[in-house]
């Protein structure tokens, strides 16, 4: 069990404004979106304030549960085995005390639920062809 966690810290991890400097380098751009185990924040990169990344961080209500905890750190350790056209680099692992979360390539446009909502599938061949 790891230590419990200040409820200022959770705050701003978790309901990060525009502007505000995550892990000293990452400028939160806008909220993109929040999961079971996890928020993700649009962020200026700390060496180039043009470019923009993806920033997962772990809920860090969450951090207290070693089961969830070992499942972020599985998708980021295989996010770094894949390399293909149709899935986001991720760029760094980033540790603090009770937070965790990484940094990956930021794409525009949406979730794969936006497009499905947007022009449902109709058929086999059209769900390949967005996936793939």
């Amino acid at each position: 069990m790891r230590s419990q966690i200040d409820p200022y810290l959770a705050a701003r991890y978790k309901d990060a404004i525009p502007g505000t400097m995550l892990f000293n380098k990452y400028r939160v751009i806008k909220k993109i979106g929040v999961g079971t185990t996890s928020v993700v924040y649009a962020c200026s990169h700390p060496l180039n304030a043009s470019q923009v990344v993806a920033l997962k961080v772990l809920k860090p209500e969450i951090s207290n549960d070693l089961k969830l905890l070992q499942r972020f750190r599985n998708e980021i350790h295989a996010s770094y085995r894949i390399s293909h056209t149709n899935v986001v680099r991720s760029y760094e692992f980033i540790r603090e005390p009770n937070i965790e979360a990484f940094s990956m390539e930021y794409i525009e446009g949406g979730t794969l639920d936006d497009v499905i909502k947007q022009k449902p599938v109709q058929n086999i061949d059209e769900a390949v062809r967005i996936v793939f």
